[in-house]
Parts: C-alpha cells; sequence; structure tokens
C-alpha cells in the first residue's frame, strides 16, 4: 500500500519565477525529489515510451533532438535538449487550455535534471509558462509529481 502522506511529503515544491534566454519572465513550478532508482533507470522511465505510457499517458512521436512528441490526448512538443542521463527540455503545448487559443505556438518549458546523489537519483522538475495574452484568454500551467518507481 502507497504511504500517501509520505509521497506527498517527498516532494520538494515551489513556485516562483525565472528568465528566459532573450529577458522575459516566465512563472515556473519546481519540484525535486530523491529516487531510489540508479541515474539510468529514472532516465529509462522518463525517455522510454513503453515506461512512460505505465506512469503517465501512452506517448507517440520522434524521440531524437528537435523532434516532436505527442502524448495521447494531451500535450505534445519538440525535444530541445537530450544530454543522455542527465537533462532533457521539452517544449510543450498543452491540447486541453490552448487549442483554442494559441494553436501555433509552444507555450511551455520542462526540464528534467538528473544528478547521482549517494544510492539514489535526485530529480529536479521545472516547468514554465511562456505567458503570452491572446485576447482576454491566457494558458495555464499545472503540474504534479508521481511516484513512477
Amino acid at each position: 500500500m502507497i504511504d500517501i502522506a509520505h509521497e506527498i511529503e517527498s516532494t520538494q515544491r515551489e513556485v516562483g519565477e525565472d528568465r528566459t534566454a532573450d529577458g522575459a519572465t516566465v512563472r515556473t513550478v519546481r519540484l525535486q525529489r530523491d529516487l531510489d532508482a540508479p541515474i539510468d533507470d529514472v532516465w529509462d522511465a522518463f525517455t522510454s515510451p513503453e515506461r512512460i505510457g505505465r506512469w503517465f499517458l501512452p506517448i507517440s512521436g520522434d524521440y531524437r533532438l528537435g523532434g516532436r512528441y505527442q502524448f495521447e490526448g494531451n500535450a505534445g512538443g519538440e525535444i530541445l535538449e537530450c544530454e543522455r542521463p542527465r537533462r532533457l527540455r521539452l517544449s510543450e503545448r498543452a491540447k486541453r487550455c490552448c487549442e483554442r487559443t494559441c494553436p501555433k505556438r509552444d507555450n511551455q518549458l520542462a526540464t528534467i535534471v538528473h544528478t547521482p546523489s549517494r544510492q539514489t537519483t535526485r530529480l529536479y522538475y521545472a516547468k514554465s509558462l511562456m505567458r503570452r495574452r491572446i485576447g482576454k484568454f491566457y494558458c495555464r500551467v499545472s503540474a504534479e509529481c508521481r511516484s513512477i518507481f
């Protein structure tokens, strides 16, 4: 049985602001957690379509630098950086909130960084909203941490 209180307490969370390369301010959700798994196993859980489908959603696409991916019935985007096994940076367009208001642009960035830490792997996940006003609508970001091991 999963100890829900332990799962919640195991993840550090914060919301803040970051700057993009062009100097724009973006709101960012940051999650950090130590996972009881080696770095290569954590990397595989975030990059293998079969494993992603087990803990999140089925995914399809072109899994290479510059390739595009799509979660079934949800967000999709482009692979911007891939430094195995430590760093993965993705653009993302949230399907539900954004198709009618910003269908031609990816408006979120997700960065996943893995760092070996003793016998565990530290997962750092940051999701930034590239906020753009279109009419009176804003696209919004939400993030949640799931236990994947």
